[in-house]
């Protein structure tokens, strides 16, 4: 789960593009965070919420957790999801990066639950994360959120069989045929079957694949967040 990222916050954006050096060498684009078309300030060596150059940034949309292999296998978890977060873009020029400050789910539902009561908590936040070189022909970058942590919950008890799942999601960023053209249709990011796994942590085993999109809007005037 898409994910200082949201602002993945979630949440929570813009790019540079850097020349190789040898005559004729193709372009190696490093990508970085946009806000409105404009590159987010590279200021904030420490960035902090609430400061120009990390603008919080909320995400929304429908993910889905469904079990690969071992005891989550055939488990489908499926949220609606709010997340929040900071962006930003590092002094040095490298890639992009940020941090997801807050995840909730809300409508719920689990083959592990049963008609139980369903909930899916994001557990020791924030999570980390950075923009990849890599991705697809229509979509060059990935957005990676490093050291997600999320319980599912069956009537308040962790579900048999899955309990937590752990480990790093990296959905294709809002860029390319992503990247939307305003707050009426907001860029997203999109969880498919390259956006890596959640492994369940003992005593379940298994690794689960997050699945859906991710719409990503600036919180305080609903700016078009990008990557480029």
């Amino acid at each position: 789960m898409t994910y200082r990222k949201l602002c993945m916050g979630l949440a929570p954006v813009l790019a540079i593009v850097a020349f190789a050096a040898a005559p004729g060498a193709a372009q190696a684009t490093v990508p970085h965070w946009f806000s409105n078309s404009i590159e987010l300030s590279k200021e904030c060596p420490t960035p902090k919420i609430g400061e120009e150059c990390s603008p919080i940034s909320i995400g929304y949309g429908h993910l889905e957790l469904k079990g690969e292999v071992g005891s989550v296998l055939h488990s489908v978890i499926q949220c609606q999801n709010v997340i929040a977060g900071i962006s930003w873009n590092p002094e040095d020029g490298t890639a992009g990066k940020g941090e997801i400050d807050a995840f909730g789910t809300f409508n719920c539902e689990a083959t592990t639950c049963g008609v139980e009561k369903t909930e899916v908590v994001a557990e020791k936040l924030p999570w980390g994360g950075q923009l990849l070189e890599e991705g697809t022909v229509e979509v060059p970058f990935r957005a990676e959120t490093t050291k997600i942590k999320v319980g599912v919950f069956c009537n308040g008890t962790r579900a048999l069989g899955f309990g937590s799942g752990t480990g790093k999601n990296a959905p294709l960023a809002p860029a390319g045929a992503d990247k939307g053209t305003g707050a009426k249709s907001p860029g997203f990011e999109t969880f498919d079957t390259g956006s890596g796994e959640l492994e369940a942590e003992p005593p379940f085993t298994g690794k689960s694949k997050t699945l859906g999109k991710v719409h990503l809007l600036g919180y305080a005037g609903q700016e078009l967040i990008q990557v480029k």
